[in-house]
């Protein structure tokens, strides 16, 4: 005689708690907003950063050459154009243009140390 091995199905559902981000793409047109693609699911991270503690900041004395004035001069255009013009406007000032494109408006450099 042949025994025969009989296989049981347990269908038994573990129960656990979980705790994740929940993605929902939107878009705006002025004062509407939809839903732009399906939702999904994330693991939640963490937005700390890693910064170690033991890095001594380093000290600079502040520049007192005669290109001050010119320095000065030119970080308050800088960023006068970098807060109000397109990005095609900022690639003769840097190599990876980038622009606020008029959504800040620059106040005044306080310290140019």
């Amino acid at each position: 005689k042949k025994e025969k091995k009989v296989k049981e199905k347990v269908t038994e559902n573990e129960k656990a708690e979980k705790q994740v981000l929940l993605n929902i793409p939107v878009v705006n047109k002025g004062d509407a907003f939809a839903v732009s693609a399906i939702p999904y699911f994330t693991e939640i991270y963490d937005l700390k950063g890693n910064v170690s503690a033991s890095e001594k900041e380093e000290t600079r004395d502040e520049y007192a050459g005669d290109k001050k004035e010119a320095i000065e001069s030119f970080l308050t255009s800088f960023f006068e154009k970098y807060a109000s013009e397109k990005q095609e406007e900022m690639v003769y000032m840097m190599k990876k243009p980038e622009a606020l494109q008029g959504s800040l408006v620059f106040g005044e450099v306080k310290s140019a140390k």
